[in-house]
């Protein structure tokens, strides 16, 4: 039975050979299924790649051979998405609690951390919190073990729930104690106390280890929502101090990383389940855990869960209804399925990827930055690459519909204009093209960068020209008026921009700082272009931002 289970499995996973031989089902082997970074329920590209519909196939396909699975989610699913604005990820908690197959009862294998997008709607300021209710309304555990959740007022009861661990837990699977902890992060560890406090990684990793070593644990597995580079580190130091395995979110690529000897101990999957890890660790009695990983591409080939798919259906219904009654001018009829009219179409491809939309310059980034230039007047835009999740490319001649600019925008609020001395400018520019794979990585419009490059590591940066501004240099204070949304003005991914306490209610309320047309959603802004755009818009490379190699040119 198990190669037919794992042959009919080979025949829905791309480009996985998962029949019984590719995992030897050793006594004591402890399978985990890795997902991270999911913001949809359906998936991307018209629901032809990842999605939780497609997690729900792939945990039941692998509950064949191996029954007690446990399933690590790494983080980021509450927000954002086009659903989830309008029901602050209530339709994504109502899904996960299905992966399972019963809604109802307590799934004691799936564990999840706090990625940073858990605390997008939810801040120690704000008593209707709803990180509260989404926890309240979860039937899985989450695992928290340097999040300082007593100091928040709206959320200080959080390590009270019974399925809130922020010592960890162990679980016994297959003979083997499993000890998991999880280290998460908030939306800007500068931002206290807008936040939660977090501790640092590795003294939290360290005590958990320590304290789940002691609990008997065999097995000890970290599931993180960090940057690769600190995953990277708790590996590199811990692994000999009795880190077994990591699991972590927050790059949206997949990767592997090793330990200080070279083993890969660490996975990634790619973001919006478009890849998941199956990963057995074979626990031989007083030895070493041994670690086996495939990468699972979660593709057209995988047929979608039925069940998940309708209540998917169901969800993202309600939250066009609702997109689609406020998109109505008063007094006008609500279209129904607004979202399905057409307002433009492309010329050339929209390079909407997550990997070039956060290391490279786009053509629709140009695109966008410079519509942004041509509605505000202002000298300089900034699209910070964390606002843009489509994550995937539209081809040359794609129909563009209300739902694609909707769900392009993965935070949509006003564009602002301010201005700063030009060194500031040049400074926050800088800063922002050193932090490849992140949100923080921009597009720009106004400006030509240089960015000098070892492999895929971005050594620095520098602003060459002002195009509006000829002979401007980055030594000036002479004024240089900036667009960009509030959320980076205001110091978001720790651009340099001066802020007060009230920067963001600031600039929502008062966008522009002298007279002029009226503030637009950066969403409808985008949209206003597309539909003046005869023919189609057209985006490009011009060749802005250039690299050059290190010790090269």
């Amino acid at each position: 039975m198990k190669g037919r289970a794992w042959l009919a499995l080979g025949l829905l996973v791309a480009g996985a050979v998962l029949c019984g031989a590719a995992f030897a089902r050793e006594p004591r082997t402890v399978t985990f299924l890795a997902i991270n970074d999911i913001y949809r329920l359906e998936g991307v590209a018209d629901n032809t790649s990842g999605g939780l519909t497609r997690v729900r196939t792939l945990r039941k396909a692998i509950e064949r051979d191996a029954p007690n699975a446990i399933l690590l989610h790494a983080g980021d699913f509450l927000s954002p998405s086009l659903v989830s604005r309008m029901f602050k990820g209530a339709q994504m908690i109502d899904v996960l609690n299905n992966l399972d197959g019963d809604a109802n009862a307590f799934d004691a294998r799936m564990f999840v951390a706090f990625g940073n997008h858990e605390f997008d709607e939810s801040t120690c300021n704000r008593p209707d919190a709803p990180l509260n209710a989404r926890v309240a309304e979860s039937q899985f555990t989450w695992l928290a073990a340097n999040l300082d959740f007593p100091t928040c007022p709206s959320m200080s009861g959080m390590l009270n729930r019974k399925n809130v661990k922020k010592d960890g837990v162990v679980i016994e699977v297959e003979g083997v104690k499993v000890g998991l902890f999880g280290i998460g992060q908030t939306p800007d560890k500068a931002s206290l106390p807008k936040y939660p406090p977090f501790e640092e990684s590795m003294p939290a990793a360290k005590r958990s280890i320590d304290a789940l070593r002691k609990a008997g644990a065999e097995l000890i597995v970290a599931l993180t929502h960090l940057p690769r580079e600190d995953d990277e580190a708790l590996l590199k130091e811990l692994a000999s101090a009795g880190l077994d395995l990591l699991v972590g979110g927050h790059d949206h690529t997949h990767m592997t990383l090793k330990d200080g000897q070279g083993v890969a101990r660490g996975f990634k999957a790619d973001s919006d389940a478009r890849t998941a890890w199956r990963i057995d660790v074979h626990v031989p009695a007083g030895g070493k855990p041994r670690v086996e990983a495939k990468l699972i591409t979660l593709d057209k080939r995988v047929v979608p869960d039925a069940n998940l798919t309708s209540l998917a259906k169901a969800w993202t219904a309600l939250a066009e209804e609702k997109i689609c009654l406020g998109r109505a001018k008063k007094g006008q009829r609500v279209r129904p399925a607004c979202l399905n009219t057409v307002v433009g179409s492309t010329r050339a491809l929209v390079e909407l990827e997550e990997t070039p939309n956060r290391s490279q310059e786009t053509g629709f980034g140009n695109w966008l930055a410079d519509a942004m230039l041509r509605e505000t007047k202002a000298d300089v835009a900034i699209v910070n690459s964390g606002i843009l999740g489509l994550n995937e490319d539209l081809a040359a001649g794609t129909r563009l519909r209300v739902a694609h600019v909707v769900d392009i925008f993965r935070f949509d609020d006003v564009v602002a204009v301010r201005s700063y001395p030009a060194k500031t400018v040049c400074k926050a520019i800088e800063h922002g093209l050193v932090f490849p794979g992140t949100g923080a990585w921009p597009h720009l419009g106004g400006v030509t960068v240089e960015v000098t490059r070892t492999g895929d590591k971005y050594e620095k940066a520098a602003v060459k020209t002002f195009t509006g501004k000829p002979g401007l240099d980055c030594t000036s204070d002479a004024p240089v008026t900036v667009a960009a949304v509030p959320f980076l003005l205001c110091g978001g991914d720790n651009y340099p921009f001066p802020a007060s306490a009230n920067c963001m209610a600031e600039l929502e309320a008062r966008p522009y700082e002298a007279g002029g047309k009226p503030a637009l959603l950066i969403s409808r802004l985008a949209e206003a272009a597309i539909r003046a755009a005869k023919g189609g818009i057209k985006p490009a490379k011009d060749g802005r931002v250039r690299f050059i190699e290190a010790g090269g040119k």
